[in-house]
């Protein structure tokens, strides 16, 4: 299952043959990171985050919708 995100809601499907953004990540940093307790840049400067796919662009959209206090 993957969350697919259609612009207004968010779904959880199975994604589509390509998908727009893969994210792999170590839990130990994107915890942090989504918190602002860790810098995005330094996240993925490290390799503990890792964003991938046709249109990793989308991503700081997602973010400042799906925002975590």
């Amino acid at each position: 299952m993957a969350t697919v995100w259609d612009g207004t809601r968010l779904h959880a499907e199975d994604p589509g043959p390509r998908p727009d953004i893969r994210i792999r990540f170590d839990p130990a940093t994107l915890n942090p990171m989504l918190f602002r307790r860790v810098s995005r840049l330094r996240a993925v400067a490290t390799g503990r985050i890792v964003v991938r796919g046709r249109r990793p662009w989308l991503l700081p959209g997602f973010l400042r919708i799906v925002r975590m206090p």
